[in-house]
């Protein structure tokens, strides 16, 4: 039984051990291609939208990676600066607007007008503006529909400004937020 337990600790550390070093290397390789972009590029329009996008979309899935028990933890998005986000498309939208200058407050507290407290996805406080990020479709979740259509009315009834991000919004998300926030701040030079 014990030599069993000790071929099996075996196999399950030496599968975490390979994947350690392929992330490793998938981080060392990032940054010598950043390295290597910047030394390229600098001071000669370097394309620096393209390349941060890029870094964006691909440090953030290193920084999943939880070295303590080395596994890869699939839950929780972590963004460029630290913060853990609840999806994806959360981690994209939070990533990009720090990304052009933004301070962002994550599930920041908003107190109604009768007293209640909801948490909307995010609060950008130099502007006073929240957004809230709706990452099902109407109609997959009853739940979910009600607190959508709740926040809905809370929100267009607010003299706050609230913004409001649906998943079919993820295939131009970016767009989509710049186009949103466009009604309230310059945008014109973001990326």
């Amino acid at each position: 039984m014990f030599h069993l337990c000790k071929k099996i600790y075996r196999k399950k550390y030496g599968e975490l051990k390979r994947r350690h070093k392929e992330l490793e290397k998938r981080y060392k390789e990032l940054v010598s291609m950043y390295r290597a972009l910047y030394e390229l590029y600098n001071g000669q329009g370097c394309p620096l939208e393209r390349l941060k996008l890029h870094i964006m979309r691909n440090a953030s899935n290193i920084r999943n990676y939880n070295s303590k028990d080395r596994t890869y933890n699939s839950r929780k998005y972590v963004c460029l600066d630290g913060q853990v986000v609840r999806s994806k498309a959360e981690r994209e939208i939070y990533n990009y607007l720090i990304l052009n200058g933004v301070k962002v407050r994550y599930e920041a507290i908003y107190k109604t007008p009768w007293g209640s407290i909801i948490r909307p996805d995010f609060y950008l406080p130099d502007y006073k503006i929240y957004i809230e990020y709706f990452g099902k479709e109407k109609g997959e979740d009853k739940k979910y529909d009600e607190i959508m259509k709740f926040k809905n009315e809370l929100y267009h009834s607010s003299p706050i400004p609230f913004i409001i991000l649906h998943s079919h919004d993820d295939a131009n998300l970016y767009h989509a937020i710049k186009s949103k926030l466009a009604r309230y701040i310059n945008v014109s030079n973001w990326i």
